[in-house]
């Protein structure tokens, strides 16, 4: 393996990238972090229950608990699930205010897929709290080391990336609290990209309600990759080598692209200061910022990014 360890990254181009990822996934422990990784895990963890108490507020889905009794507990709800089906609403339920923290690097909404998967199966397994911080911590490196070389492929196609790299990361966090060595964790983690959802971004940029679930889909699939694969089911190991279909089809034609373990990932999540698209935020802090001003004013030029341009034509239509 072609690794480099320095200031917490491990870089692998070999082949079988998946099993590389996996193989450091399994191994990690929580003090292989580092303090300000582990301190920012923490912030993650409020972020996110404030989102889902924004959306239990918001009470859009009374009647959306799917799934069987179980141990994971509903979030602001007095029952329970199974923890595939607690990830589901959970997530759903968190994403539903446009709230949830963002990593562009991957363009991938954690909080909403990554500790919802974590939280149910560390609930159900009766997991430790450092065992379930060590789980969501390793659950965005993974996220991120197997979503970034496919962003680009996957926006070309005009997908909504976080509904699928997300998997990728609910799943490393899943198996890590079933306790899974290097070959559960690599049929996991295939298994997630084997069975991630395509987002359409028309759900988006036409308001469907099924855009909620792109936060809780993502865990639903995670938790499940991690059980099937400990039940022997097992995704293709190569996933990203081939390019002629599937996954690997994200990464266009250029060379494979080194895959890169960042132990310190959390530390490039930001926070949402409002319930929007990243895209219009700078736009909204201006508009606030211009709040005092009493003289009149005839028309604003916003200016953002092509892809986000894109979108709001769409959405405009």
């Amino acid at each position: 393996m072609a690794a480099s360890a320095a200031h917490g990254r491990i870089v692998s181009t070999v082949k079988s990238s998946l099993r590389k990822i996996a193989a450091t996934l399994a191994s990690l422990t929580w003090r292989d972090f580092s303090g300000s990784a582990r301190a920012r895990v923490a912030e993650l963890l409020l972020d996110v229950f404030a989102c889902a108490a924004e959306g239990r507020r918001a009470d859009p889905y009374p009647d959306f608990i799917p799934g069987s009794d179980g141990d994971a507990s509903l979030w602001f709800a007095d029952t329970t699930r199974d923890p595939s089906h607690a990830a589901l609403v959970n997530g759903t339920l968190a994403h539903h205010a446009e709230l949830d923290d963002g990593n562009p690097r991957a363009s991938l909404h954690g909080g909403v897929t990554i500790i919802p998967a974590a939280l149910a199966v560390a609930e159900t397994t009766g997991a430790t709290g450092e065992a379930l911080l060590a789980a969501i911590a390793s659950g965005y490196s993974a996220a991120v080391a197997c979503g970034r070389p496919l962003k680009n492929g996957i926006e070309t196609h005009r997908l909504h990336a976080p509904s699928m790299v997300g998997c990728f990361g609910a799943a490393a966090a899943a198996a890590r609290l079933f306790d899974a060595d290097e070959d559960i964790m690599t049929g996991a983690l295939a298994l997630a990209g084997t069975l991630m959802p395509l987002g359409p971004f028309e759900s988006f940029t036409r308001g469907a309600s099924v855009k909620d679930l792109y936060g809780g889909y993502p865990a639903y699939i995670g938790v499940q990759a991690a059980l099937l694969s400990r039940s022997g089911v097992h995704g293709p190991d190569e996933l990203f080598e081939s390019k002629r279909d599937g996954v690997g089809a994200f990464l266009g034609h250029a060379a494979t692209p080194a895959f890169e373990l960042d132990l310190d990932e959390v530390m490039h999540v930001e926070l949402k200061p409002w319930s929007a698209c990243r895209s219009v935020h700078a736009t909204l802090t201006a508009l606030e910022k211009l709040l005092p001003i009493t003289v009149p004013i005839t028309s604003v030029h916003v200016e953002t990014y092509a892809f986000a341009a894109e979108l709001s034509r769409d959405a405009d239509a």
